[in-house]
């Protein structure tokens, strides 16, 4: 009967795996399967593995929530299998300008999402500078044209991935074309402006974590102006 019901439970989670943000009733599942032991935790290694391999499938935040439970497993069978055959986790990390992802990854997977918006800060600017090819010390609008997609691709994956599909510049890009581009409309969905219609202070005013609206991360200086995200909204990601 047991058997039964968790080969049902492995039936549903390959059906319904294409959500593209979070499901509670998914996310629930996932973890009933991980929470039948060493059996369930090794049919979600072989899942996220599978999906990891078949380029046809598009990685979501259900590969993400499966490798952050799997990290955390007590049985070493499953987490040595996981970092030799998921080293660099469930996005491909191959950076086009030499880029080293593994610090945001880790931020990231550990929902470190006030550390994780500085890196991402951090990164967009070297891919900047290299890009560009200047010494400027912030991010200029007129330098985001030339950065590589794919670079912002690996940024946006890593984001979404690992806030159960909440984050990332994908989602923000979405939400202000829901909002026919009205930058105030987006901040306000987004909660980048508090109900007095005042932007947020930076950090303390900002939700760092999952309770946030879709959307909410990572942060741009809204201050000084939408024109570094709107240029970030120009590519296909």
């Amino acid at each position: 009967m047991l058997q039964n019901n968790f080969k049902k439970q492995l039936d549903q989670l390959n059906h319904i795996s294409s959500l593209p943000h979070r499901s509670d009733d998914l996310s629930i599942l996932i973890e009933s399967i991980y929470n039948n032991g060493i059996i369930g935790q090794r049919q979600l290694l072989t899942f996220i593995i599978h999906r990891y391999t078949n380029k046809s499938i598009i990685t979501s935040w259900i590969d993400g929530q499966i490798f952050e439970l799997l990290l955390k497993s007590p049985f070493s069978i499953v987490t040595n299998a996981l970092k030799k055959d998921l080293p660099d986790g469930v996005i491909c990390l191959d950076s086009e300008s030499q880029i080293n992802y593994k610090l945001l990854q880790e931020l990231l997977v550990n929902n470190k999402f006030q550390e994780a918006n500085k890196i991402t800060e951090k990164i967009l600017y070297q891919l900047s500078k290299k890009s560009n090819n200047h010494s400027k010390y912030r991010l200029y609008f007129s330098d985001i044209y030339t950065l590589p997609c794919q670079d912002l691709k690996i940024i946006d994956q890593l984001w979404k991935v690992h806030s159960k599909g909440l984050f990332g510049l994908s989602v923000q890009k979405n939400i202000w074309k829901a909002n026919h581009k009205n930058w105030y409309q987006f901040y306000k969905t987004i909660s980048w402006i508090n109900s007095k219609d005042i932007y947020r202070h930076y950090p303390a005013e900002f939700i760092w974590d999952t309770s946030a609206p879709r959307g909410h991360l990572p942060l741009f200086n809204q201050i000084r102006g939408h024109h570094v995200l709107e240029a970030l909204f120009t590519y296909n990601l």
